[in-house]
């Protein structure tokens, strides 16, 4: 007898249990299907950080070329500009002696002369 009541407490619980699980289960499945969704969405987030991340460093190495392609037009542009000083500073240098030369040898620029030139016109 204790065992036929053994068996319907038994019988008993395992079907409350059974009907628990069944009603966790059932109340569980839009949450995992929440989660599988979100899981889902972070791997593509995920991806989408990373092809970001790629991208970011291959303009990062076109930026950088581009700044050294600049950098060595910035130099070639100041060399230009160097040469160019220097003959500049030459053709002063040529004038001055040109000057000093006509000077030296008597002759000095009138200034009417020029004048007179200017009023004709």
């Amino acid at each position: 007898m204790w065992n036929w009541l053994r068996s319907l407490f038994s019988s008993g619980e395992e079907t409350e249990h059974a009907a628990g699980l069944e009603q966790v289960t059932t109340a569980m499945n839009p949450i995992t299907t929440n989660l599988e969704t979100l899981g889902d969405q972070l791997d593509s987030l995920g991806d989408n950080l990373i092809n970001s991340g790629e991208e970011l460093e291959n303009l990062g190495a076109e930026l950088e070329l581009e700044a050294a392609a600049l950098q060595l037009q910035a130099e070639e542009l100041s060399e230009q500009a160097e040469a160019l000083s220097e003959d500049f500073v030459e053709d002063e240098d040529y004038e001055e002696d040109y000057e000093e030369d006509f000077e030296d040898e008597g002759y000095e620029e009138d200034e009417d002369e020029d004048e007179d030139y200017e009023d004709e016109d």
